[in-house]
C-alpha cells in the first residue's frame, strides 16, 4: 500500500519575477513544484484537503484510527466490493472543499510558511528560499482540523485516500436512505453474558462459543490472512474443499456470531464490519473449489 506522501523527498521550485518577490509569486511557485511522482504540488495539497475532509466528515461512521489501517488495507486489498457496499451502508458524506484559499502565514528560516485552507481544513506547508529557488520537502507538510486546530496525521489521510479510492473507483453518491426489512436471523440459537457480549451461538448443528472478553481484532485478522493463503494456494488435484470450506466458513460464522453482542464499540462493530467483508471476498473467491 503506497503512501500518499510517498516521497518524503527535498524539492525545488524556480521563482519567477522582478526584483521583490510577492507573496502570490512565491505561492505561485509553490504550487508549481513538482514531486519525483511529477506531482505538483497544488494537487498533493488538494488531494490532501479531500481525504482530509473525508475523515473529519466520516470519523464517526468509518475505520480511522491508525491501528486499523492494517485491517483497511486489507479489506481494500482483496475485498474492494465488500468494502464499497460497507461505505455505502454509512451513507458517507463527500468532500466538497469549499472557499479554497492559498497565502503566506508567517516565515521560516529563511523562506515561508505557504497555507492552504478550505472550510474545514488548514494545511501549512513549511519553505525555505535559496537564492532563486524555493525548496520543501513533504514530510514537514501539516494538516490541521480548523475547527479545533488539532493535527491530522498522515495515516489518517491515508485511510482516507483508501476509502475515496473505493468511491471514485464505484461511483458512490450520498443517497437518501431507505426502510431496512430485516431478514429472518442465521441462527437456532444464541445466550449472552451478563455483560452482553455473546456467549454462544447455535446454528447449522454446530455450537460456537465465545470468551467473555473484548473482541481480539488482530488475532481474528490473522486467522483470515491465513485462510485466505490457503484460498490462494489451493490445488485442485490435491488438496480437499471440503476442508477449505469449513475453514472459509467457521471464520465467518464466528465473525458473525461476535457482531450480535450487545453493547459493542463504535471501534469493535467498525472492525468487525471490515473483517466481515473480508471474509465476504474470501468465501467469493473460495466456493468454487467446492460448488463446481
Amino acid at each position: 500500500m503506497k503512501k500518499i506522501l510517498i516521497l518524503f523527498v527535498l524539492m525545488l521550485g524556480l521563482l519567477t519575477g522582478c526584483g521583490g518577490i510577492s507573496d502570490s509569486d512565491y505561492i505561485n511557485t509553490v504550487k508549481s513544484i513538482n514531486t519525483n511522482n511529477n506531482e505538483k504540488i497544488e494537487d498533493v495539497a488538494k488531494r490532501l484537503l479531500r481525504q482530509s475532509e473525508f475523515y473529519l466528515l466520516n470519523k464517526d461512521s468509518l475505520a480511522f484510527e491508525d491501528h486499523q489501517m492494517q485491517m483497511v488495507v486489507l479489506s481494500y486489498q482483496i475485498a474492494p466490493n465488500e468494502m464499497f457496499r460497507q461505505i455505502k451502508g454509512v451513507n458517507p458524506m463527500l468532500p466538497e472543499l469549499k472557499n479554497l484559499k492559498w497565502k503566506i502565514d508567517g516565515k521560516t528560516k529563511k523562506g515561508k510558511v505557504v497555507a492552504v485552507s478550505t472550510d474545514l481544513i488548514l494545511l501549512k506547508i513549511p519553505t525555505e528560499q535559496d537564492g532563486d529557488y524555493v525548496r520543501l520537502e513533504t514530510k514537514d507538510i501539516q494538516i490541521y482540523n480548523k475547527k479545533d486546530n488539532t493535527k491530522i496525521s498522515f495515516d489518517t489521510a491515508d485511510i482516507g485516500m483508501i476509502y475515496l479510492d473505493i468511491i471514485d473507483r464505484y461511483g458512490y453518491k450520498p443517497i437518501v436512505k431507505e426502510e431496512i426489512i430485516e431478514d429472518e436471523p442465521w441462527y437456532d440459537e444464541i445466550k449472552f453474558y451478563p455483560n452482553g457480549r455473546v456467549k454462544m451461538v447455535s446454528a447449522g448443528g454446530g455450537e460456537y462459543h465465545y470468551e467473555d472478553k473484548p473482541i481480539n481484532t488482530l488475532e481474528l485478522l490473522a486467522v483470515l490472512k491465513e485462510v485466505n493463503e490457503e484460498v490462494k494456494n489451493f490445488k485442485v488435484d490435491k488438496d480437499d474443499p471440503f476442508y477449505l470450506s469449513m475453514r472459509v466458513n467457521e471464520i465467518g460464522t464466528r465473525l458473525d456470531g461476535l457482531s450480535l453482542s450487545k453493547k459493542l464499540t463504535k471501534e469493535e462493530k467498525e472492525n468487525l464490519n471490515e473483517l466481515i467483508g473480508i471474509q465476504n471476498a474470501i468465501f467469493e473467491e473460495a466456493k468454487k473449489y467446492w460448488m463446481d
